[in-house]
């Protein structure tokens, strides 16, 4: 059997994956998105199948076919996760009660799935229990455990995760960029603590993360202390003499060092100009504003806008 995804070029998100033995399609999963690349429903061969449940972010599933007038338990499922977003028991909506001397005096939901698991995601043996076969886990990313076996594979981000060794296994994304030690699978230098990771995004000069990390950090300033303010501050951290801003062409700049320093305070302005679009936003949703943009208009890099 072999599985092949088809991804949306421009954001780089699954929109469906088929299965197939032989030439004939035994299993095919299509997903809906919104705007900003969050699974909205999830249809197995033509027919829908879940649809996540979400409050400021996403804290369950509902798997729908109750029939009206009805209510069936075990079709809404809620994640218990940590802070760093790992999914660490799965609920249900169905309550256990219970009593002594035929009293009822105690009440107790049903788990549905619990697990522990390694730093990078390898669940550990003895201390799982996955009756609700739950498609998310590790980091909130969806498992593909049809890939490496239970627990082993995440999409995460669409560039795949193995949670054995830390590390992701398909093509880096932008292996034209030389860099002493790195290879073609080794996105973001294999480094684990990085911005750019979920992008699939090396830190040099001039390039996608530097970018991000200009835009955000501009972003989170003008949302903070003003616009003006922000700008003076970029502007001291740059040295602005000399650079022409209506410049936007980079790729055969033979001074990297000036080329760089140009690119950054165009994604300053950028940053300012989502800081002041998100003044009453916390940090992630400013940060996940600052990621919008890149997938949806770029940032400016050698040779990308």
């Amino acid at each position: 059997m072999k599985t092949s995804l088809n991804a949306n070029a421009a954001a780089g998100h699954t929109i469906s994956d088929t299965t197939k033995n032989g030439a004939s399609p035994i299993d095919t999963m299509h997903y809906v998105l919104d705007a900003a690349g969050s699974i909205m429903a999830v249809y197995r061969n033509k027919k829908i199948e879940e649809q996540p449940i979400y409050g400021s972010a996403r804290i369950g599933e509902y798997a729908g076919k109750e029939k009206e007038g009805y209510q069936t338990f075990n079709l809404r499922k809620y994640e218990l996760g940590n802070h760093l977003g790992n999914v660490l028991a799965v609920i249900s909506d169905k309550v256990n009660l219970y009593g002594h001397n035929n009293v009822r005096d105690s009440a107790r939901v049903a788990v549905m799935s619990a697990n522990d698991c390694y730093p990078f995601g390898l669940p550990m043996k003895g201390r799982i229990l996955d009756s609700a076969g739950y498609r998310f886990g590790f980091g909130g990313h969806e498992k593909d455990d049809e890939v490496k076996g239970f627990g082993n594979h995440l999409s995460f981000g669409d560039y795949g995760y193995d949670t054995r060794l830390g590390r992701r296994w398909q093509l880096d994304p932008e292996p034209i960029i030389e860099i002493s030690g790195t290879w073609f699978y080794d996105i973001a230098t294999n480094f684990q603590i990085n911005i750019g990771r979920a992008l699939g995004v090396k830190n040099v000069e001039g390039g996608v993360q530097n970018a991000i990390r200009h835009t955000l950090w501009q972003a989170l300033l003008t949302r903070d202390v003003g616009a003006k303010a922000a700008s003076r501050i970029g502007n001291v951290h740059e040295t602005t003499t000399n650079v022409d801003l209506n410049q936007r062409v980079f790729k055969n700049e033979t001074d990297e060092h000036d080329a760089d320093r140009t690119i950054d305070l165009l994604n300053n302005q950028i940053g300012r100009s989502i800081g002041e679009q998100n003044k009453d936003a916390d940090n992630i949703t400013t940060a996940k504003s600052v990621i919008t943009e890149y997938y949806k208009n770029g940032l400016y890099d050698y040779g990308r806008k």
